[in-house]
């Protein structure tokens, strides 16, 4: 980069997204977690992540659970990437099947669920 440029380059603690992101800093620093979700109860009912932030970490677990969803964990279980959850790498993924969901995938696959020992 020549001098000349640099010239023009604003310093980043001078960009107006900066101060932004200071004044904001300044409304949330004495917040907690603890009391935001005491005050919203329904905060964290339903959470977002990215595909490269699953695809950071160390586990992945699915929980299928309910007759209705059988197709879509045959579906994840087959690797298809058409569905979001397909998306996801596999290789530190684990995938969990309540009996409902479980029992009517062995039935499709030919084989009968355990029977249940009391």
């Amino acid at each position: 980069m020549s001098t000349n440029m640099a010239a023009h380059i604003a310093p980043l603690t001078q960009r107006k997204a900066w101060k932004a992101l200071q004044a904001h800093y300044k409304t949330v620093r004495g917040l907690h977690l603890r009391k935001l979700f005491a005050e919203d109860p329904k905060r964290g009912e339903r959470m977002t992540l990215t595909y490269p932030i699953l695809n950071r970490s160390r586990g992945v677990l699915w929980l299928v659970t309910g007759i209705e969803k059988v197709s879509m964990f045959v579906r994840l279980r087959d690797g298809d990437a058409s569905i979001p959850a397909g998306r996801v790498r596999q290789d530190h993924a684990r995938l969990l099947a309540d009996r409902a969901a479980a029992g009517e995938i062995n039935n499709k696959e030919g084989s009968a669920p355990e029977k249940e020992s009391k």
